[in-house]
C-alpha cells in the first residue's frame, strides 16, 4: 500500500452515480407542491386536527371542572374515551369541510365563520331542548355539560381560518 492511499480503497467500490434508465426512490419533498407551499387541503385539514388537539384538552379540562362544581356524576354519554375521540374527529372534519369552503367560495371565510357560528348556536338551542334524563336535576347538569363542550369546539371551529391564513402557525405548528 503506498503511503498516500487510505487503507479502505475507493478504486474497487462500485459507482454511486445511477445509469439514466434507473430510478430514484421518491423524495418525501416531492409531494409538496413546487413552490414548497403545503396544499391547500393539508393545511386546512392539519389546522382542524391541530383545534381538535387543543380542544380535547380543553373540553377534558371544562369536563373535570363542570363535574366537581356541579356534582353532576354520569358519565354514559360524555366521558374521557368520548370527549378525545368525538372532539378530533369532529374537528379534523371541520378543517375538511373549510377545505370545501375555500374552494367553493374561495377566500370568503366570513361565510365559514357565519355557517359555523349558526351551526353552534343551533347545536346549544337543541341541547337544551332535549330531554335525556326524567330527573330535572340530572337533566340540566347535563345541559350544562354538553352546551358548554359545543361552544368550545364552535368558537375554536370559528377560528380555523385566522389559523389557516397566519404565517407563524403555518411555520411553526405544520
Amino acid at each position: 500500500m503506498h503511503s498516500n492511499q487510505s487503507p479502505i480503497s475507493t478504486a474497487h467500490t462500485p459507482a454511486t452515480a445511477q445509469s439514466p434508465n434507473t430510478t430514484q426512490s421518491p423524495n418525501i419533498t416531492d409531494a409538496t407542491p413546487i413552490s414548497g407551499e403545503l396544499s391547500i387541503f393539508y393545511k386546512a385539514m392539519m389546522t382542524g386536527l391541530f383545534v381538535g388537539i387543543i380542544d380535547t384538552l380543553i373540553c377534558l379540562s371544562y369536563n373535570i371542572g363542570y363535574r366537581d362544581v356541579t356534582g353532576y356524576l354520569p358519565s354514559g354519554f360524555i366521558n374521557v374515551s368520548s370527549l378525545i375521540f368525538i372532539v378530533n374527529i369532529v374537528l379534523l372534519l371541520i378543517g375538511i369541510l373549510y377545505f370545501a369552503f375555500i374552494k367553493a367560495f374561495g377566500s370568503k371565510d366570513f361565510v365559514f365563520i357565519l355557517v359555523i357560528l349558526g351551526l353552534t348556536a343551533w347545536c346549544v338551542w337543541a341541547t337544551q331542548t332535549g330531554h335525556r334524563f326524567d330527573d330535572d336535576r340530572l337533566n340540566a347538569g347535563f345541559h350544562g355539560l354538553l352546551s358548554g363542550i359545543i361552544l368550545i369546539c364552535g368558537l375554536s371551529a370559528a377560528a380555523i381560518p385566522f389559523l389557516y391564513h397566519s404565517k407563524g402557525f403555518e411555520k411553526h405548528v405544520l
